[in-house]
């Protein structure tokens, strides 16, 4: 079947464009969490679940002293019963092979640690796979002073069973313009195809 040069320029140009623009997008993201005790600005909290979450579009794994680092993009947090928000402080996560930690830090107070998640799997891990949820009961970490955050002032302390999961392999998502690229380009080959067949 010999293709006319009006179904060519008619459905070519729609799967070029289709093809340019569609780009996937991926986030890494790191999630770490634990049950603890402190305020959040002026709002206090007892045995809440806290869970932070950090995400990065391309991190770059940096090697500081033996201890791999991750500066993150973005990162929040959700304190259960309290509220949602972001931290303003610069935050790091971290993985210290040689004492099998991982955890997270606030990189604005030089790098003070406020979780810390300890465990054998850790002792070989350096961000590049997913992992977890990694569990671990008991004592897990506290603020030691104040990391700030777009909700004031987080303070907490005896915080327990924590929980940390990687996902660096995100999957690819095609962007929403780009599927409706596709679909219209689908729509134009579809009617083209029916159109030269009848």
């Amino acid at each position: 079947m010999r293709l006319n040069s009006k179904f060519f320029f008619t459905v070519a140009p729609a799967f070029f464009l289709v093809m340019a623009v569609t780009a996937p997008l991926s986030a890494e993201i790191y999630t770490l969490s634990a049950t603890a005790s402190g305020t959040l600005g002026s709002t206090s909290f007892t045995d809440a679940l806290m869970t932070f979450t950090a995400s990065s579009d391309a991190p770059e794994v940096q090697i500081e002293s033996g201890v791999y680092v991750i500066y993150p993009t973005s990162g929040t947090l959700s304190i259960s019963g309290v509220g949602s928000g972001t931290f303003t402080d610069a935050i790091d996560l971290f993985v210290n092979q040689g004492n099998s930690i991982a955890g997270i830090s606030d990189y604005s107070r030089g790098g003070t640690d406020f979780l810390d998640i300890d465990d054998d799997t850790f002792s070989t891990y350096d961000f590049g796979t997913d992992i977890g949820p990694i569990f671990v009961a008991g004592s897990v970490g506290d603020s030691q002073g104040a990391v700030g955050t777009t909700l004031g002032a987080l303070d907490f302390r005896d915080a327990t069973d924590g929980t940390f999961t990687a996902s660096p392999d995100g999957a690819a998502t095609p962007e929403p313009s780009s599927l409706l690229l596709l679909g219209s380009g689908l729509v134009g080959l579809a009617g083209a195809i029916r159109k030269k067949l009848a």
